[in-house]
């Protein structure tokens, strides 16, 4: 059992390669679309937003959520672990590389190629003349350059991020896919696999008493709020908060929280003034 991420150019077939890989490892493939569903399923202030940004701003709608409300990068970094929780899953984008960065069982893979070959494969996959083509293609690569860096503060690009770095310019789709399923097959995995996956499960908890704690306090760089479990329930807030009131909503909201049987506070209040 393991986990695989994969970040990907557009155009360097970097789907249809984890696809393959996926197949050959008897992987499921999470999309940034089942993403999308998982997140919408689990809640509902989320879905009414969607719906929103689907009608009034289409495009790199999920970069605008993420840029837009911390709740709800807490709450794919959530869903990141809950899925590792599972294993055996290839899961694309979402800073998947990054959320779940260093952890046993976790195999991290780039897809890239150059841009002039991306441009021509778009625009024979979609039939789109040279300058659609490239203007998609630029557009891809800076709302998923942008998305990394803005959140995560993180360059994708960093190679140390990665495990496997596939260029495809001079691959073909199979033996890429072939790449990812003997290197995966030969990693080094936890030696006890059920407690890893009990670890994923409290470190997806822990992100999701943190979403519900942002959705309802303003969080941000220079005043935020991370939340730890130690375990049977067992949470530590910690971070910096403005005031009295936030304190006691901040705990008010994690102690109420489903499944949390004891909240440790390590916050502290800071004010900041320029």
């Amino acid at each position: 059992m393991a986990i695989i991420t994969v970040s990907r150019k557009v155009g360097s077939w970097g789907e249809t390669i984890s696809k393959l890989a996926a197949e050959k490892l008897g992987y499921r493939v999470v999309t940034p679309e089942e993403f999308h569903r998982l997140a919408e399923a689990c809640d509902s202030d989320f879905k009414k937003a969607c719906s929103v940004f689907e009608t009034e701003m289409p495009g790199g709608m999920i970069e605008r959520f993420f840029l837009r409300e911390p709740a709800y990068t807490s709450l794919f970094e959530a869903l990141n672990f809950e899925l590792a929780a599972g294993g055996d899953v290839v899961i694309w984008g979402r800073g998947a590389q990054i959320v779940l960065a260093d952890q046993p069982g976790v195999f991290h893979v780039r897809v890239v190629a150059p841009f002039e070959l991306r441009v021509r494969r778009i625009m024979e996959r979609d039939s789109l003349d040279y300058e659609v083509a490239a203007g998609a293609v630029k557009r891809f690569d800076r709302q998923r350059r942008t998305m990394i860096e803005a959140i995560y503060h993180k360059d994708r690009s960093d190679w140390g991020l990665y495990d496997l770095v596939i260029n495809t310019a001079h691959i073909a789709n199979e033996t890429a896919a072939n790449m990812i399923f003997e290197a995966v097959k030969n990693i080094a995995m936890p030696p006890d696999w059920e407690d890893q996956k009990r670890q994923f499960k409290e470190l997806g908890f822990a992100k999701r008493v943190e979403s519900a704690i942002k959705l309802k306090l303003h969080t941000g760089p220079y005043r935020n709020i991370e939340v730890e479990n130690k375990g049977k329930g067992r949470i530590i807030l910690r971070g910096f908060i403005t005031d009295k009131r936030s304190l006691d909503l901040a705990l008010d909201i994690a102690s109420g929280y489903p499944g949390v049987t004891e909240v440790e506070n390590r916050l502290k209040e800071a004010t900041l003034s320029f």
